[in-house]
């Protein structure tokens, strides 16, 4: 796979470098957009993560979002959505709890972000915007609280 295992317990491999600095700056895309749209400074806070859900919510008016009725432009157009908050979100845990981005090899030509906190939970902000997105009763709020308690039960 490119040349490299993963081992999410080693020391961070130059794709590791690569998906930490890809989902900075999906961070930095969520945060202009947040301004921009909304006028909403994000600024890494945990309390930040309810601004999240509320942006989240204005792409919710209809109802959840049902990726099945969506073509496949607009799918892949949610999907770099959720990689843009999810790369905001990433960032507020590794920030706030602690953890580092680590590449995990998806096929030979393409990897997934995934976010490994200080105590050891795996973690895909992506995917949670995703699940915020099509699921009911889902919020970046409670799940960056879900990963702090894991956290705090480790101790």
């Amino acid at each position: 796979m490119n040349g490299y295992m993963l081992d999410l317990d080693g020391p961070r491999t130059a794709p590791d470098y690569a998906v930490s600095d890809a989902m900075r700056a999906y961070a930095a895309t969520a945060m202009d957009y947040a301004e921009a749209r909304f006028d909403i400074t994000l600024d890494y806070s945990e309390r930040s993560l309810e601004d999240v859900d509320r942006i989240l919510a204005v792409w919710m008016r209809s109802g959840l979002v049902d990726p099945e009725r969506l073509c496949e432009e607009e799918r892949q157009g949610l999907w770099t959505f959720c990689k843009t908050m999810g790369g905001y979100v990433g960032e507020v845990v590794i920030r706030n709890i602690g953890g580092s981005w680590r590449a995990e090899p998806l096929r030979e030509d393409a990897v997934a972000a995934l976010l490994v906190t200080d105590a050891g939970a795996h973690a895909s902000p992506p995917d949670a915007v995703w699940r915020t997105l099509t699921e009911p009763l889902k919020s970046v709020a409670s799940y960056y609280r879900a990963l702090k308690s894991v956290g705090k039960a480790k101790r």
